[in-house]
């Protein structure tokens, strides 16, 4: 057997041992994440968590799939076991001219005697000359196609050809291949073979412009299906690919190896130990450990550059590399590191790709805790441009107000844009229409209309819709405001009295703002794309009460329509329902549906009972395929909302607005509901919608809003009676807010307008830890008795202050979580070091 480093066989009963113990990839994980048993799901997590622990460097979802595949063993044997053709390994060579290699791909390194074996860990852009220091010149590199030849200029989409810079982990296949230290260092003084950092920089060929711009993970499926397809098919692997697939069928591996890609994908995603930048895992005591050196590229440097880009624009003062002043620019964080005085060690080898990614999570830690990259104090606005070039491209802005909001996480491209793009002519500003003179109209409008099916809702009542903070008062309330305005003498009842028409049958008539459509509907929920290759469509979308209620499920039109094609009374559509953790009956797991007359929707769905509005679901359609399947996606922690225990990921907002009282599986209606509960569904589907699921309501206009018109003064007081007991109760809060000319609310209140009272919906989910999930730091989660809390900010009384060991604690805190700013304590707050307390019982919670 062979000998490993003794301090790891303390875990090697809890971390894979491949070729000793069962292989760590399954039939099931072929399937999807979906289809994955939470046993099976969390021995790959446990061993991958010891893989990013024990590589060099970062360790690239490719890398992952590679080590779960192929086995490579902890403790520094590696593939060493591997069933490998060494021979077989493409071949790449400094300065030369190949077919583009994606991250994991096993390689020959020519040396003009023995070849060096490695396996391609990190890459990034080369266009960039790094001779002419971080910023990047022209400003069109950043975000540009491949075939970009210039500003807004694109060559021909066929061949074309980008110079990488690769880094190859030389260990990797154990001691045997490893080539010594001296000689090592004598190949990349001598430069020929790896460049002095011992990395490879080559131009990479590309089938066309479209190959350049795919995916990661679907160029690492392509290249494992060719070239290194005989590794991948090779019988003596832990697993062979045949065996996951349960086919030989060219679109089966392809579509199996896309679903195992997805699952390793989720696993390191899914570990509190690790830390992501894009597709590559360091674990957070490395990244901890570099933020709290004192040394070269240690926490003072990251923040030195996070400090230059923000400078880098400003007009006046001084700036690390002496660039006059500018609007815009682009830092590259790979060039920015090689400015650092005595950082040559740490920028040589796969110490450059963690050193990479731990300045780009330090950056991405410092936008995440602003509102959309903005910094008001400079004015500045940054976000990541470019993830590729240089080691990833970060823009800069000033003034940035006068720029629109956007994710600064999510790469923008804006450098080609720019030069692609002529600017968007400066739209004006629209005359805002005068107040009428007369409010006879309004007055009007609010009278009910006779149908032939009943009574009609006053138009005055509906509610209007808005972006992301919906305004749902009635135009009838805005009606009343607008009266009282424009004739100041009459107080807000004689105004209210003006409008009112009571109708002696209004108490048997629905509450039009109460069950009429949601004012923000078609804003809330929505599909979101996922993939879409060859084989597979997969994407998300949230769960409507209106699925729930007629057992539909709206599909992506190009879906629908191939289905449409594809079924007949013969070969029905299906369903297959995977709810991991939760229960499925028999029938619920695979269920013949049909689809829609009209439209791209399935029909005919019969929904667990635990399914609620709000529950975000993934979908899977194999292309050629007449199975759509839908699973939903398991929380690492549980979370309590309104006494329901919810165990899966779900919608906040749709949840508030659809989950109110009065909607449930059947209905949809306030009929019946006493007074409190009508103001509870009035606040949760009429009142202003903010991201995290709080809904506030003009608390002036919640009996307007509850009975369509204004109620009379015993209905008043009913109403006014069931707030003052809610906001007892804390199943609502008060806020403030403000009041627009147009007599639209808004909050937070904004400036320059009168503030109104409002009465707010807090969900407040508070996280429940499973009862049997170890935790990290080896105290045990909740048993019954006790339950494991992690550190928090305590806010403290006023006049005192934290203890100097508290400080340490929360400094040691921010750094060993791998989070680059923040190392201080707040003012007026303290730090509870993470402990074990005993838990309350009886909790009376449901389980969702």
């Amino acid at each position: 057997m062979t000998t490993r480093d003794m301090s790891h066989t303390a875990v090697r009963d809890k971390v894979w041992a491949p070729y000793e113990t069962a292989p760590v990839l399954t039939p099931a994980m072929a399937a999807g994440p979906a289809a994955v048993p939470g046993e099976e799901l969390g021995r790959l997590r446990t061993y991958l968590a010891a893989v990013v622990a024990d590589r060099r460097g970062p360790v690239h979802t490719a890398v992952a799939f590679n080590a779960a595949y192929f086995g490579y063993e902890t403790g520094g044997e590696g593939y060493g076991n591997g069933a490998f053709d060494l021979d077989g390994f493409p071949v790449v060579t400094l300065g030369g001219d190949a077919p583009a290699l994606p991250v994991g791909a096993l390689v020959r390194i020519e040396t003009g005697s023995d070849p060096l074996y490695a396996e391609i860990v990190y890459k990034e852009g080369q266009r960039h000359d790094t001779a002419d220091g971080p910023q990047v010149e022209p400003a069109w590199l950043s975000g540009a196609p491949v075939h970009a030849t210039g500003p807004g200029q694109l060559g021909s989409a066929g061949p074309c050809t980008r110079r990488e810079l690769l880094v190859p982990d030389l260990t990797v296949f154990g001691p045997g291949l490893c080539l010594e230290t001296r000689k090592l260092k004598r190949l990349r003084e001598h430069g020929k073979w790896l460049n002095r950092d011992g990395h490879v920089v080559m131009n990479a060929r590309y089938e066309s412009a479209a190959a350049a711009g795919r995916d990661a993970a679907d160029a690492f499926v392509d290249h494992l299906l060719t070239t290194q397809r005989a590794a991948l098919l090779d019988p003596n692997v832990p697993v062979p690919l045949v065996h996951l697939a349960g086919t030989t069928d060219e679109a089966g591996l392809r579509a199996a190896l896309t679903a195992l890609m997805e699952v390793v994908d989720q696993a390191l995603a899914a570990n509190d130990d690790l830390r992501r930048w894009n597709h590559y895992a360091l674990t957070r005591a490395r990244v901890g450990r570099g933020l709290a050196q004192d040394g070269p590229l240690g926490h003072a440097d990251l923040q030195d550059l996070a400090g230059s880009v923000q400078r880098s624009v400003l007009p006046v003062g001084r700036r690390r590399f002496g660039l006059g002043a500018r609007s815009t620019a682009y830092t590259a964080v790979g060039p920015w590191l090689r400015t650092v005085a005595g950082a040559g060690q740490q920028l040589c080898d796969v110490e450059y790709a963690v050193s990479v990614c731990r300045a780009n999570l330090a950056l991405a830690d410092l936008v995440r805790d602003t509102e959309h990259g903005l910094f008001p104090d400079r004015d500045v606005r940054v976000g990541l441009d470019d993830p590729f070039e240089s080691g990833g491209v970060w823009r800069s802005h000033h003034p940035g107000t006068q720029e629109e909001n956007h994710d600064p996480l999510v790469p923008a491209g804006l450098g080609w844009r720019a030069a692609a793009e002529p600017p968007a002519p400066v739209r004006q500003p629209e005359p805002q229409p005068a107040p009428p003179e007369e409010p006879g109209a309004e007055v009007a409008s609010d009278q009910s209309t006779e149908t032939a099916n009943g009574y009609e809702a006053p138009e005055a009542v509906q509610t209007p819709a808005a972006d992301d903070t919906t305004d749902t008062t009635s135009d009838q309330a805005t009606a009343v405001d607008q009266e009282a305005e424009t004739h100041p003498s009459q107080d807000a009842d004689e105004a209210a009295d003006a409008v009112q028409t009571p109708d002696p049958q209004a108490a048997d008539l629905p509450s039009t703002p109460l069950d009429g459509p949601l004012p923000d509907d078609d804003a809330l929920g929505g599909i979101s794309l996922l993939r879409v290759t060859n084989s597979e469509e997969s994407w998300q979308l949230t769960l409507r009460l209106s699925h729930l209620v007629e057992g539909t499920l709206p599909l992506r039109p190009i879906v629908g329509d191939t289905l449409r094609r594809l079924s007949d009374a013969s070969h029905p559509v299906r369903v297959e329902l995977h709810h991991p953790g939760g229960e499925l009956e028999p029938d619920e797991e695979y269920q013949p549906v049909a689809l829609v007359e009209e439209g791209s929707s399935l029909t005919s769905i019969a929904w667990p009972i635990d399914f609620f509005p709000g529950l975000r679901l993934t979908l899977q359609w194999p292309r050629g395929g007449l199975v759509v399947r839908l699973s939903t996606i398991e929380l690492e922690v549980p979370v309590e909302v309104d006494g329901d225990l919810i165990h899966h990921a779900y919608d906040a907002q749709v949840r508030t607005r659809e989950s109110a009282p009065g909607s449930d599986h059947s209905r949809d209606s306030a009929r019946g509901l006493d007074d409190r509960d009508l103001v509870l569904r009035a606040v949760r589907r009429c009142g202003l919608l903010t991201v995290d699921g709080h809904a506030l309501l003009d608390r002036e206009a919640l009996p307007r809003t509850v009975q369509g018109t204004v109620p009379q003064a015993g209905r008043l007081t009913g109403l006014e009676t069931a707030v003052q007991q809610l906001l007892a109760d804390r199943k609502l809060y008060a806020a403030t807010g403000s009041r627009d000319r147009t007599g639209l609310p808004h909050y937070p209140p904004r400036p320059g307008e009168p503030e109104i009272p409002l009465i707010g919906y807090d969900p407040r989910p508070r996280a429940i830890p499973r009862a049997t999930a170890p935790h990290p730091t080896g105290l045990p989660r909740s048993t019954g008795a006790q339950y494991y809390v992690e550190g928090f900010l305590r806010r403290l009384p006023t006049g005192e202050e934290p203890s100097n060991a508290q400080r340490a604690a929360y400094r040691k805190h921010c750094q060993w979580t791998g989070k680059a700013d923040g190392c201080d304590l707040p003012h007026g707050f303290t730090f509870v070091t993470a402990h074990a307390r005993t838990s309350r019982t009886g909790s009376g919670v449901r389980i969702r």
